[in-house]
């Protein structure tokens, strides 16, 4: 300044010009919001909304967001510019994230920063990095102590495990149910339900039990459904449920039927059938009852009710029901008839079919009887023939074999006669009288016999074990005239000095029996018995089918000085044998005198005598 006579200069004064421009803005820019946990890494950079004249420098931190923790990450760097005029920045700064095995939550970081110069920019809003999880999310199991238990008492633990470690701690509620038919009253659980999987962990602590409660009732083995809800462990979802038996401790009962009677008479006779059961079971029986005839017996033996169910009831060991058989009467013979009662089963927790019942339905019918009958009981040698059939007094319910034979009575033989080829009688059942021919023809010869006797006898099979009937005579009446003996001497006429002679004999035909004959000899007056000798053997024999005598027999003379006629003898026998043939008829010899005839001459006392008297 100058003039003013030496004024002073005036203070200085400031003059601001007031900047148009608002205030940039800082932000952080992550390359990727979201990385990976394996590894994955992003880098973070700033930006300003508008430039400043003046440098801006951000020193970036970054930050775990609860439950990540500052060992998920690593940040490498922390300065970043922008230069006076820019609007991006320079410098590195990048986030990596640390891996682990470790199920959890994604985890979040926040990423901030300080900031200096910019003309006193703000510092800018925080930034979220996420680092996804890589785990799969583990399961829950369920473990049972032991996955069977008995009834009586027994108990198994449940515990849990975790697939894998999780960053949350689970926890497990236990739960029991039953499976029908089973009931809540089979078993009991533990007070404590929870189980417990800390973080970290893969196995439960805690104690939850299940408890079998024993009766005595035949069952099936019971199950139980072992579930449980889940709370923690990042999600994690419920467990499968598992199943715990509880083993039954009661053998099976067993069913049998029981008959009222084991035996009825077949004109109406009835019984019951019932059945019962050897121990209570938990469900209800339902025995459905047939009937079968055992062979010979038929169905139209016997009747069955139209009811055939009987029902034993659960916690119950009789049955209820009316079951009954009724035996059906006939009027032929039979034997006792069976009749199979059997049944099927079911319900009862499987219990097995009943054993079988035997039914025995009494006959009333008194077992008839064969007879056999002869079309002739007499039949004549030469060729003679008669049927023999067979009767039954009553009928039966089985066919009758009847099988003839036949037997000669001796002294006949079995070449007397001749049997047919066909030797069976058939009375069919139903029938009283036989089928079939059966013959007995007699067999012609030439030698006389007695009538012959055969016994017609039969075996009896059938019939219901009928018994064989009473044996038959037939009669074979001879057709040969009795023959005749007669005795034969060797000469009919012997000298009285020694003389002998044979005497046999013979028969006119040939007999079937042999023929014994007994020799005598007796003088004819006025022989005496002194006239002659018989031998010590005096039997003569002719043999069966011989006509002709063997032995020796002979008379034989006495010698003697005295003049005599000619002396007779009759020589008989008597007969044994030989179907009764006759003595035969006496012989006589004559035994002839060898002496000379004596003269005769007489003698005169004297050959003179006197006149007077003399003599």
């Amino acid at each position: 300044m100058s003039g003013g006579n030496g004024v002073s200069a005036p203070s200085s004064l400031t003059l601001t010009i007031a900047d148009d421009e608002t205030t940039p803005t800082v932000s952080l820019v992550l390359g990727s919001s979201s990385i990976g946990e394996n590894g994955g890494s992003t880098t973070v950079t700033a930006t300003l909304s508008a430039e400043s004249n003046e440098a801006i420098t951000l020193t970036v931190s970054s930050a775990a967001v609860v439950p990540a923790v500052s060992g998920d990450f690593s940040q490498s760097g922390t300065a970043l510019t922008i230069a006076a005029g820019s609007k991006t920045s320079t410098g590195t700064v990048t986030i990596t994230a640390a891996d682990n095995e470790v199920d959890s939550p994604n985890k979040s970081v926040t990423v901030s920063a300080t900031v200096a110069g910019g003309n006193g920019v703000s510092a800018p809003s925080d930034a979220t990095l996420t680092i996804t999880d890589d785990e799969t999310t583990p399961t829950v199991s369920l473990v049972l102590g032991s996955s069977s238990i008995d009834e009586d008492g027994g108990s198994t633990t449940v515990t849990a495990t975790l697939s894998a470690v999780s960053s949350q701690a689970v926890t497990i509620t236990v739960s029991a149910a039953p499976v029908s038919p089973a009931v809540a009253g089979d078993f009991s659980l533990s007070t404590n339900k929870k189980l417990t999987i800390a973080a970290g962990s893969t196995t439960s602590t805690g104690t939850v039990t299940i408890t079998a409660a024993d009766n005595d009732v035949d069952s099936p083995n019971k199950s139980v459904t072992v579930s449980a809800t889940v709370s923690g462990g990042n999600g994690v979802a419920a467990p499968s449920d598992s199943t715990l038996t509880i083993t039954d401790d009661e053998s099976t009962p067993t069913v049998s039927l029981v008959l009222g009677s084991s035996s009825i008479d077949e004109d109406g006779g009835s019984t019951t059938v019932a059945a019962t059961l050897s121990a209570v079971s938990s469900q209800a029986v339902t025995v459905t009852v047939s009937a079968a005839a055992v062979s010979p017996a038929t169905s139209s033996d016997f009747s069955l009710s139209t009811n055939k169910k009987l029902t034993i009831a659960a916690g119950s060991t009789t049955s209820t029901g009316t079951v009954t058989i009724t035996a059906a009467d006939n009027s032929v013979d039979a034997p006792n008839k069976s009749v199979t009662v059997s049944a099927t089963v079911a319900g009862g927790n499987g219990v097995a079919a009943p054993a079988n019942q035997t039914l025995t339905i009494n006959d009333d019918e008194s077992t008839p009887t064969v007879s056999l009958v002869l079309g002739a009981s007499s039949i004549d040698e030469n060729g003679g023939s008669t049927t023999v059939t067979a009767t039954l007094s009553a009928v039966s319910s089985q066919d009758v074999t009847v099988t003839v034979s036949a037997a000669a009575v001796s002294p006949a033989t079995a070449s007397d006669f001749s049997l047919s080829t066909n030797k069976r009688l058939t009375i069919a059942a139903g029938s009283t009288t036989s089928t079939g021919t059966v013959t007995i023809t007699a067999a012609d010869n030439d030698v006389d016999a007695p009538n012959k006797s055969v016994t017609v006898s039969a075996t009896v099979s059938g019939g219901n074990d009928i018994a064989a009937p009473s044996n038959e005579t037939l009669t074979i009446t001879d057709d040969d005239s009795t023959p005749t003996v007669a005795l034969v001497l060797g000469s009919a006429s012997i000298d009285e000095d020694g003389g002998s002679t044979t005497v046999t004999a013979t028969l006119s035909a040939v007999s079937s029996q042999a023929v014994t004959l007994t020799v005598g000899a007796a003088p004819v007056s006025p022989a005496v018995a002194g006239d002659f000798s018989l031998s010590s053997n005096k039997k003569l024999t002719i043999a069966a089918g011989s006509t002709t005598s063997t032995g020796t027999v002979t008379i034989t003379a006495a010698d003697n000085e005295v003049d005599a006629p000619n002396k007779s003898v009759t020589v008989s026998a008597t007969v044994s044998g030989g179907n009764g043939v006759s003595a035969p008829s006496d012989a006589t010899l004559t035994i002839t005198d060898d002496e000379s005839t004596p003269t005769v001459s007489l003698v005169l006392g004297s050959s003179s005598i006197d006149e007077d008297g003399g003599s």
